[in-house]
């Protein structure tokens, strides 16, 4: 376990001119691993964290600036230097597990945009945030830091952590870092429904705030925004509607559709009390793709679980319009860590008499396809059987990696909605393939915590399996998921499939 605390040299910051932006990065820190190895944090229950404990009970002592090494606390290693590269980055082996500490002392107080890479949480002055574990880059968090010293200690899992502070050039802003948006599929006039990001980088709550979203041979939508939080970023969703009388002025050849979206700030009222004609406090053009309802696209959808705005990619049939066709099947196929629907959706060919359908698990790492990827990919199952039409006896499931752990997850769980499935190097269970510890016992609580994870004990509904077909595909060579995952189901399965 470590601790990293850089010093940011604020002296050095750099000015980008092009976006009159201040880059605040920093140039060197310290390591701190702990004296008894192995301390429970990762796929554990309950985890163990010593270095937790001993900031509560008041015993961690921090770094000396200037010093190679300096005291700790008790069970913990000295502190031990280290710089940072010129991306602002960390890489260690002690990061795998370990924590990255920031030290920023500033002349005024005020707010900052912050960009963390591997890191799955950060603490701003005590106050706890989000990350981006994964480095996906779609994390900027406003923080506000206060004059003097900040401390931002931040929680690494995957050896290298990256940080960054940026002056945010508005109050409340739209952001693409991480949004939703569809296909638009020729000649049909279904509502369009995408998401986009609004950060508000006061300490004040934002009220008020409008989305107005437009595009040619659309229907011009106003949206009102929720109250937003202080410091706070909300990914919202808005809607397109076709106009029939201006749909016509689209071509058939465009491939793109120029989609704006304005950020509206609340109306002022004027000296008769009348609203005022409002300006746009931000816009931004987002270009959506135009395709036809037999190449592979992207459908977005309202999800019923959170009212968030999801989406999932189609593969239509090889015979897609043929009217002679048989009526379709479906192939619900879950993407591997780190892919996304729309990726793993693109290696597949069109089948003939299929859809293939991926879902998104809610992230590109997700959940594993347990918890809310589970209830995601079932309602992406039940939003394109309905869309479709497709034979509900010749519905198959599928999946690689990550997605043939969603695969023997799904498939031993509702084994009543699956024809067959097909898991590809897949795992079994956070258990046999992460290999972690539960650190439970029999007092009530582990009793609780055991029927919590019940779910994820695929090889114990192995006989759910008993009706289906099932293949089974892993490479005995594969060096991120062991074949022996597939072998020990395979030799369940034999007992009696």
């Amino acid at each position: 376990m470590i601790l990293l605390i850089p010093s940011l040299n604020l002296t050095k910051a750099q000015v980008q001119s092009e976006l009159s932006t201040i880059r605040i990065k920093p140039s060197g820190g310290w390591i701190l691993s702990s004296a008894q190895r192995g301390g429970g944090r990762g796929r554990v229950s309950p985890p163990k964290d010593p270095l937790e404990w001993a900031r509560i009970q008041g015993q961690l002592s921090m770094p000396t600036t200037g010093q190679t090494t300096s005291p700790s606390s008790p069970g913990l290693n000295e502190w031990r230097w280290i710089e940072a590269d010129e991306q602002g980055s960390f890489a260690d082996r002690e990061l795998g597990r370990g924590w990255l500490a920031v030290e920023v002392d500033r002349d005024e107080p005020g707010i900052w945009l912050m960009d963390i890479r591997g890191a799955a949480n950060v603490r701003v002055n005590g106050t706890p945030r989000g990350g981006d574990v994964y480095s996906n880059g779609s994390t900027e968090i406003p923080i506000s830091l206060v004059a003097g010293k900040n401390w931002l200690i931040f929680s690494g899992a995957r050896g290298r952590i990256t940080a960054q502070l940026t002056q945010p050039q508005r109050e409340v802003f739209l952001s693409q870092r991480d949004s939703t948006f569809p296909h638009v599929i020729r000649g049909e006039q279904d509502d369009l429904w995408g998401a986009i990001m609004v950060t508000n980088a006061t300490t004040q709550p934002q009220s008020g705030y409008r989305l107005q979203v437009s595009a040619t041979g659309m229907k011009t939508t106003i949206t009102n925004l929720p109250t937003l939080q202080p410091l706070s970023t909300n990914k919202t969703p808005f809607n397109l509607q076709i106009d029939p009388t201006e749909i016509s002025k689209l071509s058939d050849s465009i491939t793109q559709l120029a989609v704006q979206i304005e950020l509206l700030p609340p109306a002022l009222p004027t000296q008769a009390n009348r609203p005022a004609q409002p300006t746009a406090r931000d816009l931004q053009t987002v270009q959506w793709e135009v395709r036809n309802a037999n190449q592979p696209h992207i459908r977005t959808f309202v999800s019923q679980i959170d009212n968030s705005v999801q989406y999932y990619a189609v593969v239509p049939p090889a015979n897609f319009g043929d009217s002679n066709a048989r009526q379709p099947g479906l192939v619900l196929a879950l993407h591997g860590a780190g892919v996304e629907g729309s990726g793993h959706a693109a290696t597949y060919a069109p089948k003939p008499n299929l859809f293939v359908i991926a879902p998104t698990n809610r992230r590109a790492f997700g959940f594993d396809w347990e918890d809310w990827g589970r209830w995601d990919a079932l309602e992406v199952l039940e939003q394109a059987e309905n869309r479709f039409q497709t034979d509900s006896r010749r519905t198959y499931l599928t999946g690689h990696s990550m997605g043939g752990h969603g695969t023997w997850h799904l498939g031993t769980l509702f084994p009543d909605r699956f024809a067959a499935i097909g898991p590809s190097a897949g795992w079994i269970s956070f258990s046999t393939y992460a290999g972690g510890n539960l650190n439970l016992g029999d007092d009530p609580l582990s009793q609780i915590m055991k029927r919590a994870i019940a779910s994820s004990d695929t090889l114990a509904r192995a006989d759910n399996l008993r009706q289906q077909g099932v293949y089974i595909l892993h490479g005995d060579r594969d060096d991120n998921v062991p074949v022996t995952q597939a072998r020990t189901m395979r030799q369940a399965l034999a007992e009696f499939h």
